[in-house]
């Protein structure tokens, strides 16, 4: 029996990281007395089984964990490999996740995010929001002033003992912008992202009165004749010009280029942004949803292939 916590110890060892959990020392006993020797040999047995029982149980979790990740690893393809004149096939402004599993997609009903007024307290500091402006504690931006926007959920793994843990996320959204920054970061347990009450409004202003500037700004850059790099730099994670886009792409990381016509969508997973060539199942180009305005690229990269592409 021991033998087999042993070998699945191992595996889980082989398969991922895996928690560890620091056993407590154990104190040297002089031998006083006959009969001493059989007391010690129960204990030392004891805590070997003990040790044996904690990394098989490590080693379990790290095991089923790596076969989690390998499940929800694919990537959704967009549902229509060509965008069409009412979007991406794909949503066009997902709900992106950091380091969790499984795709982040925008809800079809975007009234999912109402741009309603925000007035609450974070901590010591109050966080207000509204059509014009967004303030947290004495940092202040106007809409009109951000440059840049960033929102993402972390899906984080808490570990409280052996056999107790727990899924919690958190929750960011940034906006920078004027020499000035505001960065929001909720703790949540298992809450869902239309339903929370300071989430969702920061969400949907965003969408309705910011981001489509931040759009139609780039946009009318590319149409202009300019290369535009939307995030990460010019030889960074996306630039947009006339004749099509750039970036990041493969194993290992590699630039990438398309065409207007080759653009074929975009999908969100596992805190990327993954972009298809036209007629391609699998992505070419990944963008990491933290990044300054990598939300803007589905509905960007959708105007721009239906301006310009066709």
């Amino acid at each position: 029996m021991a033998l087999t916590w042993v070998m699945a110890a191992i595996a889980g060892l082989a398969a991922g990281p895996v928690l560890l959990v620091p056993t407590p020392a154990v104190a040297e006993v002089p031998v006083a007395a006959a009969g001493s020797d059989t007391r010690s040999d129960s204990s030392s047995i004891s805590g070997s089984l003990l040790c044996v029982a904690i990394l098989a149980t490590a080693g379990l979790w790290a095991l089923a964990k790596r076969r989690k990740a390998l499940r929800d690893a694919a990537v959704p393809r967009p549902a229509a490999a060509t965008p069409d004149e009412t979007g991406t096939g794909s949503d066009p402004s997902p709900i992106p996740e950091g380091s969790g599993t499984g795709p982040a997609q925008r809800p079809a009903d975007p009234d999912q995010y109402p741009a309603t007024p925000l007035d609450t307290t974070l901590g010591s500091k109050r966080l207000r929001a509204d059509s014009n402006r967004i303030e947290l504690g004495g940092r202040r931006l106007a809409w009109g002033q951000v440059e840049s926007v960033a929102y993402w959920v972390t899906r984080r793994h808490t570990a409280h003992g052996v056999f107790t843990s727990g899924n919690g996320s958190q929750w960011v959204f940034a906006v920078r912008g004027s020499g000035e920054e505001v960065v929001v970061r909720l703790d949540r347990w298992k809450t869902k992202a239309a339903d929370d009450p300071v989430w969702s409004p920061l969400v949907g202003l965003s969408r309705r009165y910011l981001e489509p500037r931040l759009i139609a700004d780039i946009a009318g850059r590319v149409s202009a004749g300019e290369a535009v790099a939307v995030t990460g730099g010019e030889s960074g994670w996306l630039t947009v010009h006339p004749g099509g886009l750039r970036g990041k792409g493969g194993h290992p990381l590699s630039p990438v280029e398309l065409s207007w016509p080759q653009f074929g969508g975009v999908s969100s997973s596992g805190g990327w942004l993954w972009v298809f060539r036209a007629g391609v199942d699998q992505p070419v180009m990944q963008i990491p949803v933290q990044q300054p305005n990598a939300v803007l690229a589905p509905a960007l990269l959708t105007a721009l292939y239906r301006q310009i592409g066709r």
